[in-house]
Parts: structure tokens; sequence; C-alpha cells
């Protein structure tokens, strides 16, 4: 999860803490969550984030996720990841095209490079990932041993990293112990499931 060489790292490469996002660009919940994830990278400056395409809406989604993924090679991922996630409503094929061409891409090269082996198997690779671990919508973070479903915003996230960061990669029964007793209903139905003492 945490060292696929096909993965696009952000913010410090080498930070103590990783926070690996699953997304798809047709997901309004993950267009919303772009703004906690520019404000999380440049709030910490010790923080990795890892991002993996999750095109679990349509067959659209996935077009975009093969020509995000193809960007990268032109040098333009952030930026086209972040234009394809401002986009109103549902995007398409032809959408992320015209986006590409406004940013200035070779948009032959980028269809071309697109529907790589290399990208396909990444793709799959990150569905089998996210089946594995449960993960069934988006967004979808993990971070350290926390597997963290839909947008839970900037200072839920900030609040995470940072009990990680205190308490180490494998302390996420404490911090649900702890949400728990302050009335996290959330937590307390988890503890109750999960028999955690």
């Amino acid at each position: 999860i945490y060292s696929d060489p096909n993965d696009v790292v952000l913010g410090n490469p080498n930070g103590d803490v990783t926070l690996v996002e699953f997304f798809d660009y047709n997901c309004g919940y993950c267009k919303r969550a772009l703004s906690d994830m520019i404000k999380l990278i440049d709030h910490d400056p010790d923080l990795r984030v890892i991002l993996k395409e999750y095109p679990i809406l349509n067959d659209s989604s996935d077009d975009m996720a093969r020509l995000s993924l193809a960007s990268a090679k032109q040098g333009y991922y952030l930026n086209y990841h972040r234009e394809l996630l401002n986009i109103k409503g549902a995007a398409n094929y032809d959408t992320a095209l015209n986006v590409a061409k406004k940013l200035g891409m070779d948009v032959g090269k980028l269809e071309i490079d697109s529907n790589d082996k290399v990208i396909r198997d990444t793709i799959n690779s990150t569905k089998l990932l996210a089946f594995t671990l449960g993960i069934n919508g988006t967004p979808g973070y993990v971070i350290g041993d926390a597997i963290v479903s839909g947008a839970v915003g900037f200072e839920g996230l900030l609040e995470i990293i940072g009990y990680i960061r205190e308490n180490g990669m494998h302390s996420i029964e404490k911090y649900i112990m702890m949400m728990a007793s302050k009335g996290d209903i959330e937590a307390q139905k988890i503890i109750s499931k999960y028999n955690i003492r």
C-alpha cells in the first residue's frame, strides 16, 4: 500500500506519516475533499501523501484515471488532477481531453500513454487493494493502520494524523477508545462490534 513505484506521491516523500487517498474523479465528495488535501500538504511539511486512482463510479471514471496517470509522464499530474476534480458535475473522456489541451499537454501522447499496460495494471492493483482493505467508496483514506471512509474534512484528518504521529502507527485502537470516551457514536459502535478493550 505504501511502496508501489507507480503511485503518485505528494507532500514530503520522506514524511513521518503517510496518508493514502483512494478517489474517483466523478465523486462529488472527492471533489470537495481536494481542498482538504491541499490544505493538509501546505499545513504539514512532514506529511507524505499517496494518491490512488480508484475509478469505481462509471466507465468515464476509468478513462479519467488512466489519462491522469498518463499525464505524469508529461509532468502535469498535480495540475491535471486538480483541474479534473474541479470540473462541475460528471466528467468524461472528452472533458478530460479538453482539460489536457487547456493545460498545454500533448494530447495525442496522452491518449497513447493512457492505454499503457502498466497504467491499466496500476488501476487494477488499486481496485484489488481497496477490495482487500474493505474500501468500497470514495474518498477512502488509510493513515497508519486506520482506514477512514468518507470526506471527514481537514480537521478530522489532521486529528488522526496527529494522533498517529504522537502515539505510533499501530495505535488506532487507542484512538477509537479515546473517541468513544468523548461520546463518538461511531467509535462506540466499532468498540462493540470488534470487542475492543
